[in-house]
């Protein structure tokens, strides 16, 4: 029974307890509540060269990068978008860069380390990374949402560029990034290692999820609404409420907060899950994103259970560009005694979600979607729809393949990819 995978304790502020919705009987507003302000939204863990060159770190031109390889010296230019040329060849990172290059020699090599390879006039980029980190640590905060934790201890601290197998955590000396990517577990019925509960998904919430990611070359992040059947051990989730507040922006976070929380009253819903993206790196969770994860399960097991819903727009791996990916995780409790930090931690594992087809966009849908477009049309993170993403197809074409999928199977496809398109060129005005 799922009732004993977690610790029933009491929940944050924003949902108690004993509290229960009333029916859906109210209609969604049409404005956003008083008092919140459209701050432009700030980047969170991806950082690129178009970061540092829009915030004017580096500047483009010719012959401004280059590796030092083997005793020989490759030189390319740095673009205005932050893509590197080199020899006719464009690469959307320094890792697909130096990696190329390096496979030139040595066709055996898998790894490229293009942030420590790379300079930059002389310098590595790293110096650079570390210029960007500093200045967006100077003006921000606590991201939200997050339920209350002790931040680990970050200096000097092991960050690999791939995602870890949770059971080689322990074998690594000292201790981990928080933001370290942890490859989930898998779930395995053949050995009776099954799932506490069941998980469906509306096809809105997934649309509305897709549609915020896709908007901004940030980090996103918001809260899932849904119904817990007690009996069938099913968690419905039925709402995606993204969060339109800028990191660190305390006063406008708690509005956000009891703005979400009066949604979810007017729709019958509860709070069963949040999620975020990962800009530019596989949609496995971080250490950070485990603990919180873990620390909501503990906060709302009582109520129902807590699902984390982690999506990645597009990454590279080893120079090729990915598609969409979505991954739902669950965090158990790990049994392992051990002396080491690093494998004291929950075991993330890989949660199997179904999706039902919703049938038309709502209302409500519609608004979040308007919300959003107003919302992000005023930050510098804003991905410009008509820049080149892909062979011949732009950053719109990718929007519309994230979310095609998801598009109600009943009404005319054509008419609402047109409605979305419309939205997201509205960001562009």
């Amino acid at each position: 029974m799922y009732a004993a995978a977690v610790q029933p304790v009491a929940p944050p502020p924003m949902m108690k307890a004993d509290e229960q919705p009333p029916r859906m009987t109210q209609k969604a507003a049409d404005n956003p509540p008083n008092g919140v302000k459209k701050v432009p939204p700030t980047r969170a863990r991806g950082v690129s060269l178009a970061m540092l060159v829009q915030d004017k770190i580096l500047e483009p031109g010719l012959g401004v990068l280059s590796i030092d390889y083997l005793g020989v010296n490759y030189v390319a230019d740095l673009q205005e978008d932050g893509k590197i040329f080199w020899k006719q060849i464009h690469f959307a990172s320094p890792s697909s860069w130096a990696i190329y290059v390096k496979k030139q020699i040595d066709p055996k090599k898998k790894s490229g380390c293009g942030w420590n390879s790379v300079k930059y006039k002389g310098k590595k980029l790293d110096h650079y990374k570390s210029l960007y980190n500093k200045r967006v640590k100077a003006s921000q905060a606590v991201p939200v949402p997050t339920p209350q934790h002790n931040e680990m201890i970050t200096t000097q601290s092991f960050l690999p560029q791939y995602p870890i197998p949770y059971s080689q955590l322990k074998e690594i000396p000292g201790e981990i990034h928080p933001n370290a990517l942890i490859k989930c577990e898998e779930f395995d019925e053949t050995t009776g290692k099954n799932p506490p509960f069941n998980v469906t998904v509306s096809t809105n919430c997934l649309l509305l999820i897709n549609f915020h990611c896709h908007l901004t070359h940030g980090e996103v992040v918001g809260y899932l609404g849904g119904r817990w059947d007690h009996e069938k051990q099913c968690l419905l989730i039925l709402q995606a409420f993204p969060c339109r507040c800028i990191l660190g922006d305390h006063q406008n976070a708690a509005l956000t907060e009891e703005h979400i929380k009066s949604e979810l009253l007017k729709r019958g819903l509860f709070k069963v899950g949040w999620y975020h993206s990962h800009p530019t790196s596989p949609p496995e969770p971080t250490l950070r994103d485990i603990e919180h994860q873990l620390q909501y399960q503990i906060n709302f097991g009582s109520n129902n259970p807590m699902l984390g819903l982690i999506c990645s727009p597009s990454y590279e791996v080893e120079g090729m560009i990915t598609d969409n990916m979505l991954n739902a995780f669950w965090v158990v409790t790990s049994n392992e005694q051990t002396v080491t930090a690093n494998s004291c931690l929950g075991v993330p594992m890989r949660f199997p979600i179904s999706e039902f087809q919703d049938q038309t966009i709502t209302p409500e849908l519609h608004q979040e979607l308007v919300w959003l477009v107003e919302y992000y049309s005023l930050s510098s993170d804003l991905i410009n729809f008509n820049r080149q993403w892909r062979g011949n197809a732009n950053y719109l074409e990718r929007l519309k393949f994230a979310v095609m999928s998801k598009i109600p199977k009943d009404k005319n496809v054509n008419a609402l990819v047109q409605v979305i398109q419309k939205l997201a060129l509205t960001c562009q005005q």
